[in-house]
């Protein structure tokens, strides 16, 4: 009986017992389904020239955007900023749960107060804000929110790919002018030591939360203290709703960059004291504060 044979006896078998086999083209695995639940994952080594075809295309996309687009804008958009924040508090806020603890009744006053994406609805006032995943401002329907937002807008170009391939975080031109956004871009640093401080020059660090390239501006700005809020790195959904939960491995992903960035701010701003509060995934981190 040849291999072919087999095959399709084994696919058939498998059809009657319920089990469907499909082929992720995200992450390159063969996922084994039984009545519509995965029960288990195998790497399909026939995806590896597709990868390597990825990996050559997401090398040379940055290389041209990295030396033709990336000088062009990043000098606009963060020269000013370069120790701009000096002797100040920063209060970097995301949207995780915890979130809910930190409001207008015991903010942090004469703070500057930077957030991220769902926060540019939130109740209290931002001096910044960071969006870098269009498809996700679009789908919380914000897109109105971010326009009206009387802060500065820094708007993430999306033209680097995160290592699943994903693509639709790019964030549209026009919407960009609409809010008087300034264009960024992000990208991954496999290790503390290549990142980059000079943010005129390099891209930001981070494609696991916007909230990393957030971060680093605020070092880039080098305040006295940043106070890290809603920072959860959790599977507990966000401050307003729990219908998205994060998945285990991206999460972990997350936590690592910020330990990542805990070194990074510890060789290159060893004086900015970090600190977060009611820290959830974060633990062990950073110094930490708790906050009723």
């Amino acid at each position: 009986m040849n291999k072919q044979k087999l095959k399709q006896i084994i696919k058939s078998m498998f059809a009657k017992l319920g089990i469907t086999r499909i082929f992720n083209r995200v992450t390159y695995m063969i996922e084994y389904r039984f009545l519509g639940y995965k029960i288990f994952s195998t790497f399909d080594k026939q995806a590896i020239p597709l990868i390597i075809e990825h990996q050559n295309t997401e090398l040379l996309n940055q290389i041209y955007v990295l030396q033709n687009i990336l000088p062009s804008i990043h000098e606009k958009s963060f020269a000013e900023y370069r120790d701009a924040f000096a002797g100040k508090e920063v209060v970097l806020m995301a949207a995780g749960p915890s979130l809910k603890e930190y409001s207008n009744d015991n903010k942090i006053h004469n703070a500057i107060h930077i957030g991220v994406n769902k926060l540019a609805s939130y109740e209290i006032d931002l001096d910044y804000y960071f969006m870098g995943d269009w498809t996700a401002t679009e789908n919380y329907g914000i897109e109105d929110d971010i326009i009206k937002l009387k802060a500065t807008k820094f708007i993430g170009l999306g033209v680097t790919s995160d290592e699943f391939g994903t693509t639709s975080f790019a964030s549209p031109l026009d919407f960009i002018a609409k809010c008087n956004g300034r264009p960024f871009i992000s990208m991954h640093y496999a290790s503390h030591q290549i990142i980059q401080a000079d943010l005129t020059r390099h891209p930001l660090f981070g494609y696991g939360s916007i909230i990393i390239p957030a971060f680093h501006f605020a070092l880039f700005a080098r305040p006295a203290k940043i106070y890290l809020v809603g920072c959860d790195c959790s599977t507990g959904g966000h401050f307003d709703s729990k219908e998205f939960c994060m998945m285990d491995e991206a999460t972990q992903r997350l936590i690592n960059e910020w330990k990542r960035m805990a070194l990074f701010a510890k060789y290159y701003y060893p004086e900015v004291q970090i600190v977060s509060i009611n820290p959830v995934g974060l633990k062990g981190v950073f110094e930490e504060m708790t906050l009723q």
